[in-house]
């Protein structure tokens, strides 16, 4: 092991370098729409999310290229598999991500915890659903991609997967407009170490960034529930009388509830079952 790789494939370095990154990026982000116009209505709304989403390919560049001068073979965890595999992988982790957040809506409704009415079809719906892959993507490439792929070379599966989940909650409290909750991280947290175990169970990437697409949009733009406790008036559907309970959020949706909690954790228990983990103590291998 030499000094550069002693360096590189620290814990604190990965995660300081992961979060300089990422804030950078916000920071970039923010001076730029500082001088961005903007129209009125559902066009406004449009514009701001597009151009939020689409530099969203800041972080891409940066860790991308930081990852090419450092550790070129470590790029192979976006490029090993065939193009079908890949799209394969991604509309998995669409259809896993589409269904979990249907299920928890699901439960907001039978429990009369939300009241959803139709708000309308626009086509500004359309491409928005690129746009948020690709911000979905920055964020999966930061953390599954190079925050796992410089660590799994020296710790153990668990101490990667918990600090992906870490490094996920400052990623979505960095964005929070909202009051701070502590459920809300809890359920970030457990997210980031099931898309982890996602990403080892299939061997694939790209499972994680349609799961997180498919999260997201369909929360946001086909729910209209608050996603990271942002809403958006070109939703398909609008949820009103929300109330905070068991199974919803009044500023986190179903992201900041107790019944997310218990889904999230099904999940990764399932998924350490699946790959055996529980009885691994061994690093786990490259």
């Amino acid at each position: 092991m030499t000094k550069r790789d002693t360096l590189t494939h620290t814990l604190l370095f990965i995660s300081l370098t992961e979060l300089i990154m990422m804030l950078g990026s916000l920071q970039i982000m923010e001076q730029l729409l500082r001088y961005a116009p903007y129209a009125e209505g559902e066009l406004g709304e449009f514009y701001l999310y597009g151009t939020y989403y689409f530099l969203f390919s800041i972080p891409i560049l940066i860790c991308l290229l930081y990852m090419r001068f450092t550790d070129k073979k470590s790029l192979e965890v976006f490029t090993k598999g065939s193009g079908r595999a890949k799209l394969g992988a991604f509309e998995k982790g669409m259809l896993i991500g589409f269904l979990m957040n249907s299920f928890l809506v699901l439960l907001t409704f039978l429990t009369g915890t939300v009241r959803f009415s139709f708000r309308g079809f626009t086509c500004l719906l359309l491409p928005l659903l690129p746009l948020v892959f690709i911000q979905c993507s920055c964020e999966e490439i930061l953390l599954r991609g190079y925050v796992s792929t410089y660590m799994e070379k020296y710790y153990r599966w668990d101490t990667i997967a918990c600090a992906g989940g870490v490094l996920f909650i400052f990623h979505h409290v960095a964005n929070l407009s909202v009051q701070f909750s502590g459920v809300f991280c809890l359920n970030v947290f457990l997210v980031g170490v099931m898309l982890f175990l996602l990403m080892k169970t299939t061997g694939s990437f790209w499972i994680c960034c349609g799961f997180h697409t498919a999260w997201n949009f369909s929360q946001q733009f086909l729910y209209g529930l608050p996603n990271s406790g942002m809403s958006s008036g070109l939703a398909l559907f609008t949820g009103a009388d929300a109330k905070t309970n068991f199974f919803f959020h009044a500023d986190m949706g179903i992201e900041g509830s107790l019944s997310a909690t218990v889904v999230f954790s099904a999940a990764v228990l399932s998924l350490i079952w699946k790959v055996g983990y529980w009885k691994k103590t061994e690093r786990t291998e490259s």
